[in-house]
């Protein structure tokens, strides 16, 4: 998919369900502020890290970046039982696909590009599973080239 001055895309795919980014808890230490990143988030970029470096096989990009994320949750145990769920169908409940986004984006930083500022056009889609798809988040990461450089 290399479109005009665009370098060849990047996919990265992190299995298992779609973490978003938590909601920071704050502290003190020695009278200074500082956030805590809740432990799921936490967990969730370390093993996506991991993933994206074997992924990435080159040091981080350097241009400007454009992200194409579909998020993919597991079908509800309830549907599964009763009916045959043969593709997957757009999500409208939670979480929200920013956090998600916030969440892979952190884990990315200076695994896929140097920082997220960037990452300058980003197309995001939130899913559920029909039987049978893969679940997690699958991730197109593009160079361009030749656009504001």
């Amino acid at each position: 998919m290399v479109a005009g001055n665009d370098l060849p895309d990047r996919v990265i795919f992190i299995p298992g369900v779609p973490v978003a980014q938590g909601r920071p808890r704050f502290t003190t230490r020695n009278g200074k502020p500082r956030a805590i990143d809740p432990a799921r988030s936490r967990g969730w970029k370390i093993m996506a890290g991991h993933l994206m470096k074997i992924a990435m096989g080159s040091p981080p990009l350097h241009g400007p970046i454009e992200l194409r994320m579909e998020a993919t949750w597991p079908l509800p145990a309830s549907q599964q039982r009763k009916r045959s769920v043969p593709s997957k169908t757009r999500r409208v409940s939670r979480p929200d696909l920013e956090n998600v986004l916030k969440c892979w984006m952190d884990a990315a930083t200076g695994i896929v590009y140097r920082d997220d500022s960037q990452v300058v056009r980003v197309i995001a889609e939130k899913w559920t599973a029909g039987q049978g798809d893969l679940v997690g988040v699958r991730v197109e990461v593009r160079e361009l080239r030749g656009e504001g450089e």
